[in-house]
């Protein structure tokens, strides 16, 4: 290479360096270099699975575990990033964790500008045309119009750091999987890069896999282009088994993430720091449709079928169960490559492009400077840490008052956001951490099967809730009716910040008040500690119905049925479900067969073991700690789901211990990934391997390049996948385009008396048997309207439904009212009688006893000799 030609490479490559350094130049190096625990958003509870990965997972030779520290215990990475924290901790070995944590979350967005101008270096931009590109995506680090898309800034200081590094991993792996396609470079490399990027994020791993469908479309060159890259794809899903191949069958092990975000305007999408990227993408499309630009397919296709892929994947993925707008940054990212592509296009003729590119990158620097807003002091807030705030003692002051271990019951805290004062709302699920105790709230709200009945939990504890999970119904601040629940969790201590739930906790003699300072007061809760490992004491009862989320969900709302042990049948399978002589398919009709005698259980946690002695071998015990199928009692005894989502077991001794350990599963995984590193290692090092690669590949894939590269079929095909993509994004989006109209129109139906239409429209939104307070309110006006309609029979399962069903919504009162009528309706003057003194006694200065007293005075006389054999609470609402 000629002195000539470096000496510009080399400056362009300094001016894009000088991207990157803009950036190391807003880091607060001071914070990020002191050594202090992370805080800010979701980021202040990412420390402690590092430290894991760290401590425990790296020397045993793991990338994923188990913790007991929040959820009862999960798998932890085994459902999210593990190279990113792996990196983190590899790094700790060097420098202290604190720091290497810090310096590895901010990787993301530092190297996006490097990441970008590589991919255009690598589609064969030159001229400067790299710098614009590192240059474009300044504005998209920077816009401040959200927190939690992924990949800019403010996301990555909101915890979602590992997408950001997925982001700039899948530019490098797009530009070199276009080289590859040219028949430059190593199928190994771009394996490598698919391989990271999948281990880095999955919102990330399925952008890339979208960006690689460019290569592998109908072209007139497939022949060639298939055999090139097809082992790249190989070797990654080799090497990615050991995580994913078990992934894909224990994700029923999860809880559903079901929110939409619905767009509302495009200013959302486009906010004001990225007006310019959209008006010159814009012009620059406009310019190639009229022809005035030249359109080269391999560089403004594929940035045009990013853009389409960004859309497409943000109206098809509510079915897939990921949230749709995580896979709008990759459109945003795109429209500024094309706004850089279209800028180098202009600046083509001018004899210094060095200088040109160069100041269109100030000028992108300046622009995103000039909108900088807030980020400057997030970034110190975050990086200088817990133990810099303000705050700090009173932190520390309340984690100590607490202290404990992994064998310690389970601390819960109040949800506020007050916690902020601290360095983030979440600081709480920090306790682990800086106390000792496990907690119940943790930052992976999915990873779980306990994770709904944990929120629940929340909503009994706190004044407000945050109830993340919209397909179930939540309570309200109840200290006397979260205590079953507490003791079903083991839980001896809370942290409460409100007034009111202070005050509701010291007046209930259950909570024991042992510190208070700054606001905060932690309460022993003696009736709480169960023990993490107890003897059952009725017969277990497999659940042979629909939905057992959703059922065991209704099963925890009622107290009295917490010592009714639930295993269903859809996981225990038919093997197991022979070994149960007790049935059921509704959470309503559990059968009760108590086991006579009392037990003495003791029991040790750690981290990846369980161990237990009893004096009642022989007998069911349920371990309180989330099932997970790699759980496994060493004399090889059944572990079982049992409900909420716990595990249960029969020791056949007095001794009984389990172990976290590898199933046959992940060990046929691993032996996958290690044929792909093997295969890997192989073809870099002899060229014999890497010939014989390419001639399988060729001879297996040309034949079907070849099918595909004609016009007469690339075409067709081409466009056919095309209208694939638009009709099952338009699908998937007008299916879900107003998922409460039915409940909207069942609502006016009964606002204006239309009883029959009410019946209708209700009576099949009902048939989805959710446990949201919409489904409360439909079958509250659905039974009124059988009443309106003189359908009584058909008003009391509905109001029987509802009563049972949302003990925790306030529509009590109006339940009983209804019930006693009706069933005065059938002349069931026994049941009657029985509701209206339930409504008495438990609704007394409500409107609804009165009118029940002057509608119907002869059923309080039969009430007052009648003995309500439902207990109140079961009734009551929250």
């Amino acid at each position: 290479m000629t002195l000539r030609r470096t000496i510009p490479q080399g400056a362009e490559f300094l001016c894009v360096l000088l991207s990157a350094a803009f950036l190391c130049w807003l880091w607060p190096w001071g914070a990020l270099l002191t050594r202090s625990v992370t805080a800010g958003g979701d980021t202040a509870s990412h420390f402690y699975p590092a430290l894991i990965m760290h401590d425990v997972l790296i020397p045993k030779l793991q990338l994923t575990g188990w913790t007991m520290g929040n959820y009862a215990g999960f798998p932890i990475f085994h459902f999210y990033s593990t190279l990113p924290f792996f990196a983190i901790a590899a790094l700790g070995y060097v420098i202290p964790l604190e720091i290497a944590f810090k310096l590895v979350t901010l990787i993301g967005p530092t190297t996006l500008p490097l990441a970008a101008a590589y991919m255009f270096w690598a589609f064969g931009y030159r001229r400067g045309a790299p710098i614009l590109a590192a240059g474009s995506v300044l504005p998209f680090l920077f816009q401040q119009g959200n927190s939690m898309w992924g990949g800019n800034i403010p996301s990555v200081l909101a915890g979602e750091f590992c997408h950001a590094i997925g982001l700039s991993l899948s530019l490098i792996f797009i530009g070199h999987l276009y080289r590859l396609s040219r028949g430059i470079g190593s199928w190994v490399v771009s394996g490598l890069l698919l391989a990271a990027i999948g281990l880095s994020h999955a919102f990330a791993f399925i952008g890339a896999l979208w960006f690689a469908l460019w290569f592998v479309r109908p072209r007139s060159d497939s022949a060639l282009v298939l055999p090139r890259i097809a082992p790249a794809f190989l070797v990654a899903a080799l090497l990615v088994a050991f995580w994913g191949l078990p992934l894909v069958p224990r994700v029923k092990f999860t809880t559903e993430w079901t929110m939409i975000w619905n767009i509302k305007e495009w200013q959302e999408v486009i906010p004001q720091l990225l007006w310019p990227a959209g008006i010159l993408s814009g012009i620059n499309v406009l310019l190639m449709a009229l022809r005035l630009k030249p359109f080269v397919p391999d560089r403004h296709g594929f940035m045009l079928f990013s853009v389409f892929g960004s859309v497409i994947l943000y109206c098809i993925s509510p079915i897939t169960g990921f949230p749709d707008i995580r896979f709008v940054p990759i459109g945003q990212i795109f429209l500024g490559f094309l706004a850089a592509d279209l800028i180098a296009w202009l600046g083509t003729p001018l004899h210094f492009p060095l200088v040109y590119a160069t100041a269109g990158l100030m000028v992108c620097m300046g622009w995103t400077y000039d909108h900088i807003g807030y980020l400057p002091s997030w970034l110190d807030w975050n990086y200088s840490g817990y133990e810099k705030k303000p705050s700090w003692d009173l932190f520390h002051s309340i984690n100590e008052s607490a202290k404990g271990d992994l064998n310690s019951p389970r601390m819960v805290f109040e949800h506020s956001q007050s916690h902020n004062r601290f360095g983030s709302s979440r600081a709480f699920e920090n306790l682990p951490l800086f106390a000792g105790r496990s907690t119940l709230e943790g930052v992976f709200h999915q990873v779980s099967p306990n994770s709904p009945f944990v929120f629940y939990v929340q909503s009994e504890v706190s004044e407000k809730t945050s109830g993340p999970f919209h397909q179930y119904s939540y309570a309200r601040l109840n200290p006397a009716a979260a205590l079953p629940h507490l003791r079903t969790y083991n839980v001896g201590t809370i942290v409460a910040t409100t007034e009111k739930a202070r005050a509701a906790y010291d007046a209930n003699p259950s909570f024991h008040r042992i510190f208070n300072k700054g606001g905060y007061s932690v309460y022993d809760v003696p009736e709480g500690v169960t023990g993490y490992v107890v003897a059952a004491t009725n017969e277990p009862v497999l659940y042979t119905g629909p939905d057992y989320r959703t059922a065991f969900y209704r099963w925890f709302k009622h107290p009295e049925l917490l010592d009714l042990p639930l295993v269903p049948a859809e996981i225990a399978g038919a093997g197991e479900s022979s070994d149960f002589t007790l049935h059921t398919a509704s959470v309503r009709e559990i059968p009760r067969s108590p086991i006579a005698g009392d037990c003495k259980v003791t029991s040790v946690l750690e981290q990846e073991r369980i161990s237990f002695d009893t004096t009642c071998p022989g007998r069911p015990h349920i371990v309180k700690v989330s099932y997970f199928p790699r759980w496994r009692a060493t004399d090889g005894s059944p572990v079982r789901l049992v409900s909420p989502g716990f595990m249960l077991v029969t020791p056949a001794g007095s001794h009984f211990e389990m172990v976290y350990s590898e199933t046959a599963l992940d060990w046929f995984a691993l032996a996958v990934s290690w044929v792909g590193i093997l295969w890997a290692f192989a073809t870099v090092v002899h060229g014999g391997v890497r010939r014989a690669t390419a001639r399988v590949a060729t001879r297996v894939l040309r034949p079907i390049g070849a099918m595909l590269a004609p016009p007469r079929v690339r075409i067709p095909l081409g466009i056919l996948l095309v209208l694939a993509c638009v009709a099952a994004a338009f699908t998937v989006r007008y299916r879900i385009r107003d998922l409460d109209a039915t409940y909207r129109a069942g609502q006016q139906a009964y606002q204006d008396k239309r009883f029959e239409d009410v019946v209708r429209i209700h009576g099949e939104y009902v048939r989805d048997d959710q446990d949201t307070p919409k489904i409360a309110t439909a079958l509250l006006q659905l039974g009124v309207a059988y009443s309106e309609l003189d359908r009584p029979e058909l008003a009391i399962d509905t109001f029987e439904r509802l009563r049972f069903s949302f003990p925790n919504i306030d529509y009590g009162a109006q339940t009983l009212f209804h019930l006693a009528k009706n069933y005065l309706a059938i002349h069931d003057r026994e049941r009657a009688a029985e509701m209206a003194k339930l409504l008495d006694a438990s609704y007394a200065d409500t409107s609804w006893p009165k009118r029940l007293h002057k509608e119907n005075p002869e059923l309080f006389a039969a009430a007052s000799g009648a003995a309500a054999s439902v207990p109140a609470a079961e009734g009551a609402g929250n």
